[in-house]
C-alpha cells in the first residue's frame, strides 16, 4: 500500500477513536449517594439530590422538610422515622390511626395531654384517672358526658344529677337507699305515722300517764325500751308493730309501705 494511503487511513482511524473517546467522556455523571461530593455537578450533593431518594437507600428522612428523602412514601412528620421527641413533630390528635405517636412521648392521640383542648378532637374518658380530656372543667364521672349506664359512674346522692344514667336521681334511685342523706327522718317521715297510729286517744302521746313511749317528741325514741331488751324505744316500736301488739287492737292495720319506711329509719340509726 502506498505510504500516502497508509497515512490517510491512520489519520481517519485516529479521528474515529478520538470521537469515540470524546463521546464516552461526555455521558452525564451519576451522583454517588454513598460518597461525599457532588458527582453530577448539579449543585445538590448526595442526599440533597433527589436522585438519591429511594427506598433502602443512603438517605434519611429530613423531619422538618417537605421531601421524601428515604423514599418510603411518607413526608416529614408523616414518616414514623420522625416520631421521636427530638424531631419536633406535633401529635396528630385526629389521626386516622389512634395509636400513632407522632411526637414520640409514648402517649398517642387522645391519650396525649397535648390533645386536650377545649372544643378539640378528644372526648372525655370516663375512667381516665382524673384527666379532663375535653377540657370542660369536669373530669371522669363529674362530667355529664359520662352520665350513661355503660360508663359505670355511681349515683352521687344529693347532687340533683343522674350520674349512673338510670333515670332515677338522688334518693329516688335505689342505689341511694342506704345513704344517710336519703334515710327517712323522724320529724318529716316517722312522727306523722306514729302519731296517727299510736298517738291517738293519748296512748303514746305526751299527755299519756303511762305507756312507756311518747311519740310526740323525738327525744324519747333513742332511749332504752322497757319491752324490748337491748333496743331503743324507736326500734321497739317497729318490733311491736310487726308482731301486731301495737297499735292496740289493730293487728295488720299499719300498711307495709309505712312499716318499710320505719324499718329504713331504724336501719339508718333513727335520724332526727
Amino acid at each position: 500500500m502506498p505510504s500516502l494511503l497508509r497515512s490517510a487511513l491512520f489519520v481517519w482511524s485516529s479521528g474515529v477513536l478520538a470521537a469515540t473517546a470524546v463521546a464516552s467522556c461526555g455521558d452525564p455523571p451519576i451522583e454517588l449517594c454513598f460518597v461525599v461530593g457532588d458527582e453530577d455537578e448539579n449543585g445538590l450533593p448526595d442526599c440533597a439530590d433527589p436522585t438519591c431518594w429511594r427506598p433502602n437507600g443512603a438517605c434519611e428522612e429530613v423531619c422538618a422538610g417537605t421531601d421524601d428523602e428515604d423514599g418510603d412514601g411518607d413526608v416529614g412528620c408523616e414518616d414514623s422515622f420522625c416520631w421521636t421527641p427530638d424531631t419536633g413533630c406535633a401529635e396528630l390528635c385526629d389521626s386516622a390511626i389512634a395509636t400513632d405517636d407522632e411526637d414520640g412521648d409514648n402517649a398517642a392521640g387522645c391519650a396525649d395531654s397535648d390533645c386536650w383542648v377545649e372544643g378539640g378532637a378528644c372526648p372525655e374518658q370516663c375512667g381516665g384517672g382524673g384527666n379532663d380530656e375535653d377540657v370542660d372543667g369536669a373530669a371522669d364521672c363529674a362530667d355529664s358526658d359520662c352520665f350513661l349506664p355503660e360508663n359505670g359512674c355511681p349515683e352521687l346522692c344529693g347532687s340533683a344529677l343522674d350520674e349512673d344514667g338510670d333515670g332515677a336521681i338522688d334518693c329516688d334511685d335505689s342505689d341511694c337507699a342506704a345513704e344517710l342523706i336519703c334515710a327517712p327522718t323522724y320529724s318529716r317521715d316517722i312522727r306523722p305515722i306514729l302519731m296517727n297510729r299510736c298517738g291517738q286517744s293519748n296512748c303514746h302521746s305526751a299527755a299519756a300517764a303511762s305507756g312507756a313511749l311518747n311519740v310526740e317528741i323525738y327525744d324519747d325514741l333513742p332511749k332504752s325500751a322497757l319491752f324490748c331488751d337491748g333496743l331503743t324505744k324507736g326500734a321497739c316500736a317497729l318490733v311491736r308493730i310487726k308482731e301486731g301488739s301495737m297499735p292496740k287492737n289493730c293487728f295488720g292495720c299499719v300498711p307495709q309501705s309505712e312499716i318499710d319506711l320505719i324499718q329504713q329509719w331504724v336501719d339508718a340509726g333513727l335520724p332526727k
